[in-house]
């Protein structure tokens, strides 16, 4: 038997990304060799027996092996490290056609030429929530705006600890709204959840900013694990909320101009949400291991990371209720939420190159408008591909409306 392992690590990753590489070693010994790679910081985990290195991808696309030597042997883990552009390429992988975006198996081609669906009605009084809800994000910069959306290599859940309840007061949390006690601040995203009990909070790091293993209460992702060994999922249910909150201010923004008068300013830092969203859902069309997955009952460790559905002998058929950034069943109504957002602001953003300067400043490669169009329209399909690979889990009702709004606004 080895002595030395690497159980787990991602198949492809997004050039650039940070992730949790595992290592079993006997003697909690092993150093990690990875070319290329920034090496973060690493801790031993005598519960797990084994080490974790967090590691940051190059930002260079390539095939990389990583090595891990420990007990006197070395084993071997390669990564594909891609761009957004090239998982955006169509290809076949496990007999698939990645990236799942409709339609799938070719390069995606814009048809938009109108809007489309400014003539849905706003529900009454929907453009003054639209104003206060919208303030906070229309006053932020593009870095901040660009930051309120976690990395994919995060993982989300449904339930912090449906059991134990709170770290310091127990289960006398359950007293304040069910198994979703905990109260969080999304603007700005900050990771943070207080018991609104005791007031304790937690975690004590920011796994959003590269922050996985500061004070006594961190949680790189995957959750902490008290001294008895309760799980308390912090990092992956405000993941989750923070999805909400990005999409909501998606909406706020959308409503705000369609209730509002139309405001350029306002367009561009919707412009820019949608982009980055945008990049976060392409990603995961390619690298399906970063959605959001089954819901779970109850709080439940993973096993070393993220499992890679497009690796099951039918990777098709492995999607049904896997969501993408968000739970399965919200997929038709973001659809909806999004294919609004775009249509609503598509006058401003086929023609808009401050636009496509300023995303590029956060980290995107867009040659001009056409690209801030396609990459929009890309996300939107992907969505709809969720739909159609049964990914969203919903009533059959709800999932054809979304389909048929995204289509729509694609229009």
């Amino acid at each position: 038997m080895s002595k030395v392992s690497i159980p787990w690590c991602p198949r492809v990753i997004l050039a650039g990304r940070a992730f949790r590489l595992p290592v079993v070693d006997e003697d909690g010994s092993a150093t990690v060799e990875a070319e290329g790679f920034e090496q973060i910081v690493s801790r031993l985990s005598e519960r797990d027996g084994a080490s974790y290195h967090y590691l940051r991808a190059p930002e260079k696309s390539g095939d990389y092996l990583l090595r891990a030597s420990g007990s006197g042997e070395t084993c071997k883990a390669s990564i594909q490290v891609r761009t957004l552009d090239d998982l955006r390429e169509s290809h076949t992988y496990n007999g698939a056609e990645w990236p799942r975006r409709w339609p799938v198996g070719g390069a995606y081609r814009s048809a938009k030429s109108r809007q489309t669906l400014q003539a849905c009605p706003l529900p009454p009084g929907q453009h003054r929530m639209a104003r206060s809800a919208a303030d906070w994000w229309i006053a932020q910069t593009d870095e901040v705006l660009w930051a309120q959306l976690p990395p994919a290599e995060l993982p989300k859940a449904h339930f912090c600890n449906a059991h134990q309840g709170c770290p310091s007061c127990g289960t006398e949390i359950f007293r304040f709204n069910g198994f979703y006690p905990w109260k969080r601040s999304h603007t700005p995203c900050d990771f943070k959840s207080e018991c609104p009990s005791c007031g304790s909070i937690y975690p004590t790091n920011n796994p959003a900013e590269g922050d996985f293993l500061a004070g006594e209460f961190a949680d790189d992702g995957f959750g902490y694990f008290d001294d008895e060994g309760h799980l308390f999922l912090f990092a992956a249910t405000y993941h989750r909320d923070q999805c909400r909150a990005y999409a909501g201010a998606i909406r706020a923004l959308t409503d705000r101009l369609r209730g509002g008068g139309f405001n350029e300013n306002i367009a561009r830092k919707l412009g820019m949400l949608l982009l980055r969203y945008s990049q976060e859902e392409c990603y995961v069309a390619s690298a399906p291991q970063f959605r959001y997955g089954p819901s779970r009952s109850v709080e439940e460790a993973w096993k070393w990371g993220q499992p890679d559905w497009a690796q099951e002998d039918d990777p098709v058929a492995a999607l049904a209720r896997k969501g993408s950034l968000r739970y399965s069943i919200d997929t038709p109504k973001l659809g909806e939420i999004l294919s609004t957002a775009y249509d609503t602001i598509w006058p401003l953003l086929k023609e808009d190159q401050e636009l496509v300067s300023r995303a590029n400043t956060q980290g995107l490669d867009l040659g001009g408008p056409e690209d801030a169009v396609g990459l929009v329209e890309e996300m939107l399909a992907s969505l709809l591909q969720v739909i159609l690979d049964r990914g969203a889990g919903s009533n059959l009702p709800r999932e054809s409306v979304g389909a048929l709004v995204i289509l729509r606004g694609l229009d």
